[in-house]
């Protein structure tokens, strides 16, 4: 846990709330169709084979999970930070600091897999080089 200190909440900076639902939701929306949903099923149906519906369900109940304990969380330590606020409370500083720098390198190899994937699609549609638009 965090150990208090003898400053009060309100001496401390504070990040400003300026995502609302609707910016959270179209922004995981275009994660997910940037990512996943277009550029990898065929290659996670080709895996699956027959129970690939089977391996969609699971996907789909496991982010449920995720999602509900993130709400849960959230609503246990309402401040900015997500997964690295939790992790602080949890186990400490320390875990707070590596998930925090855990969270900005997914996020890292994320947006290159988006970017990848779209190069894929202009490759295809427009001859162009897949690896010259991602790196654009």
């Amino acid at each position: 846990m965090a150990v208090p200190t003898a400053t009060s909440p309100s001496d401390q900076p504070r990040l400003r709330r300026t995502l609302g639902l609707w910016s959270v939701t179209v922004s995981g929306i275009g994660i997910v169709l940037g990512a996943g949903i277009y550029v990898l099923v065929g290659e996670a149906a080709a895996d699956a084979g027959n129970a690939t519906w089977l391996a969609f369900l699971v996907a789909a109940a496991l982010a449920a999970v995720t999602g509900f304990a993130f709400a849960e969380l959230s609503a246990m330590f309402p401040e900015a930070g997500a997964s690295a606020a939790y992790a602080e409370e949890a186990f400490g500083s320390r875990a707070g600091f590596v998930t925090g720098w855990l969270d900005v390198a997914v996020n890292v190899v994320g947006a290159g897999a988006v970017a990848l994937g779209f190069g894929g699609y202009a490759d295809e549609l427009f001859g162009w080089d897949q690896r010259v638009v991602a790196l654009s």
